[in-house]
């Protein structure tokens, strides 16, 4: 009686690979596994013809774990574990590995197209939003908003000026990105679909890019994540703007107990990120991320 047995406890995708996890039930009665592993593809029920790995002989019952390799990004994927004896084979449990981002690679929004790149298990926009109408910032010496709560979303841009809006998105005060609630993960005025940012999902961004020190240097451009964060410069509070050409402030839409809205902030001269807070009247740039 051969009786070899496995169960695919999980597989899931990461940008082009993935990780797969089984659990061997049964080794048979030649008592002896020799070789063992995943295999994928795309079309159902993958066998050790379509690609795999082999993650060699085993002679007890254990847990194993493979990595999935070459993926698409595009693409559908199933795949199976494996364990086979000198005669005979078994699978287990067959799991999808979904196109990331759901086959998107762009979305067009308010007359504006967006390239959606993969980051980790995270889809994000490629560049800055830049929606609504403009209005004109103030300078003051107190924190102040020149934009309000109506029926439009409203942005400054760099200097008073639309074409740093078309060059680098528009600048948005907290409330204003937020469509006016407190709702950390709202939609805010990003199209259907998709969010702003919370402060946990821009910390599993940092953390799959290796890091604070490293993972602002990966999101600048000519880097093969795509990110392509621009040293677009943002508004201050009281209505100046700063850092064109040095450093660059993302808004998430998560606030401390003291109610500070969390941003990130990269500058030109480093390749580090920092999670900071501010006061909802300056106006950062805004970066959307696709719902899971």
């Amino acid at each position: 009686k051969i009786d070899l047995k496995v169960k695919t406890d999980t597989a899931f995708r990461i940008d082009t690979n993935g990780i797969g996890m089984a659990t061997i039930e049964n080794i048979g009665y030649m008592k002896a596994i020799v070789k063992h592993g995943f295999c994928w593809g795309t079309t159902t029920a993958p066998d050790t013809n379509n690609s795999k790995n082999n993650l060699g002989a085993l002679s007890n019952l254990a847990s194993f774990t493979g990595t999935i390799t070459g993926l698409d990004l595009n693409t559908t994927y199933y795949v199976r574990s494996y364990i086979a004896n000198e005669t005979h084979i078994a699978f287990g449990k067959e799991f999808i590995l979904k196109a990331v981002c759901g086959g998107e690679t762009e979305i067009s929004y308010e007359s504006q197209s967006y390239k959606i790149v993969p980051i980790g298990n995270q889809c994000w926009m490629a560049k800055n939003l830049n929606v609504g109408t403009y209005v004109e910032s103030t300078s003051s010496y107190y924190p102040q908003s020149n934009v309000s709560n109506n029926s439009f979303v409203e942005k400054y841009c760099y200097d008073n000026n639309t074409t740093n809006c078309d060059n680098f998105g528009g600048l948005y005060d907290w409330n204003e990105m937020m469509h006016y609630t407190q709702n950390e993960g709202t939609k805010g005025i990003c199209p259907n679909g998709w969010h702003i940012p919370s402060n946990s999902e821009w910390e599993q961004l940092v953390q799959y890019l290796g890091g604070y020190s490293v993972a602002g240097g990966k999101l600048k451009p000519l880097n093969p994540h795509q990110f392509d964060a621009l040293m677009g410069g943002y508004r201050l509070s009281n209505g100046s703007f700063v850092e064109s050409g040095l450093g660059i402030r993302f808004w998430s839409s998560s606030i401390n107990s003291e109610g500070l809205p969390f941003y990130r902030y990269i500058a030109d001269n480093s390749n580090a990120i920092l999670n900071k807070n501010y006061n909802k009247s300056g106006a950062f740039h805004i970066r959307c991320i696709k719902n899971q």
